[in-house]
């Protein structure tokens, strides 16, 4: 099971490309937190009835509540809610763009990757065969921030640059 946080789907989604996810990984899950953020809160935007209209999208409840309360004072609850589902479901992996939230998931043994990562593993795979106009993409349409320094060596390692 692949659980999302809202950033990696709004990425995608705002490019067009919500499909490369699919391909990826086929399903993907998210807690009710997430489907409110992207779906009832963001209605407006066009992602939304993108997602909400996916059937490959999952959305489901967390049980414990506790532990939710606890990480909610560290990040936000779309995230928190992300990282216990992943632990509930056993996921094998977050789709996490925070670094703070990628601390807690790696501190609870999750396995993470982001909006970064999926793209390298798209272009790994032969699904896409380049990343830099994508991101470049997520950048401008999306306003996805990437740190200069970071954006320069993604597109080195990747042969694009």
């Amino acid at each position: 099971m692949v659980i999302s946080n809202s950033t990696p789907l709004i990425n995608f989604g705002m490019i067009g490309k919500l499909g490369i996810l699919k391909e990826l990984f086929h399903q993907i899950s998210m807690p009710n937190a997430v489907w409110r953020e992207i779906v009832l809160e963001g209605k407006e935007y066009p992602v939304s009835s993108l997602i909400k209209k996916a059937e490959w999208i999952k959305k489901y409840s967390i049980s414990n509540l506790e532990l939710y309360r606890n990480l909610s004072r560290e990040i936000d609850e779309g995230e928190a809610e992300v990282i216990v589902l992943a632990i509930e479901k056993k996921a094998e992996l977050v789709l996490l763009d925070e670094v703070e939230a990628r601390d807690i998931a790696e501190y609870h043994g999750l396995n993470f990757s982001g909006t970064i990562g999926c793209l390298i593993e798209a272009k790994r795979i032969g699904i896409v065969s380049a990343i830099k106009p994508m991101l470049d993409k997520m950048i401008n349409d999306a306003h996805y921030w990437i740190h200069d320094d970071l954006y320069k060596n993604i597109l080195i390692d990747n042969n694009e640059l």
